[in-house]
């Protein structure tokens, strides 16, 4: 977003050496004044600070590294905002498997191709389709409509 924001970043590998509370800030930025937000996070209680920024709708998930990426075979806690009351909701695992995306040794195209024509590992398409779930939840959406707008994502005219 801007270049000294970059520089600030760039300390945890240059200086650091680990995560400072300018990663925090980045994710919670909201230039556009989105009503809702998908966020992860790395300590627990930056959860609770996250739900007073001024979404009305918001889903924290303690994330993979803070991430928002909800490893498919682990269940998802989730903290939140709906309609600007704070709320809990558990998900549960959509398999039993503790594999993680840093266990896949994926090529550089592995994304195109699952977009492109559904290859890969179905613990990818997995893991993408259960974080669409909850930030289609945090949107009123049903935790199905990730898989709908899946089936049919190449049914939609491309952008000019």
């Amino acid at each position: 977003m801007h270049p000294r924001l970059f520089d600030l970043l760039s300390l945890r590998s240059s200086v650091l050496v680990l995560r400072s509370c300018v990663n925090t800030v980045c994710r919670v930025l909201n230039p556009g004044r989105a009503a809702a937000s998908v966020q992860g996070f790395f300590h627990p209680s930056y959860r609770f600070i996250q739900a007073d920024l001024g979404w009305s709708s918001l889903t924290v998930l303690k994330g993979v590294g803070g991430e928002f990426e909800r490893p498919p075979g682990k269940a998802a806690a989730c903290f939140g905002l709906r309609k600007g009351q704070a709320c809990q909701q558990n998900f549960p695992a959509l398999f039993q498997d503790g594999q993680r995306l840093a266990d896949l040794d994926l090529p550089v195209q592995a994304l195109s191709n699952l977009w492109d024509r559904d290859e890969g590992p179905d613990f990818a398409l997995d893991l993408v389709l259960g974080a669409a779930a909850l930030a289609g939840h945090t949107l009123g959406q049903s935790v199905t409509a990730a898989t709908r707008l899946w089936q049919t994502r190449h049914d939609r005219p491309k952008a000019a």
